[in-house]
């Protein structure tokens, strides 16, 4: 994901158009980026969309991480077996 496309330079675009009644012309132009991009964001934020992609890839990281622990219990328990059998 490019910085232009992170969630926060959308929501801080999104800000200026819609909360500080800067327009969209002048904060397109500032950020460098496109009005139909800034204008798409604008409407995925009125309809909640926006967050989504951000929430599937938190879900998919939290997977992910519960994953990964039990791999690393797994392990954990493998090393203390070995580590058993290595002392008798």
């Amino acid at each position: 994901m490019s910085a232009n496309e992170s969630l926060a330079f959308k929501l801080k675009c999104i800000e200026a158009v819609v909360h500080s009644n800067t327009s969209l012309c002048a904060v397109a132009e500032q950020n460098n980026v496109g009005k139909r991009k800034l204008l798409q964001w604008i409407t995925q934020y009125r309809r909640g969309e926006l967050y989504r992609q951000h929430i599937n890839e938190l879900n998919q990281l939290q997977y992910t991480v519960v994953d990964l622990e039990r791999q690393l219990k797994d392990l954990q328990q493998l090393t203390k077996m070995l580590h058993i059998k290595a002392e008798s």
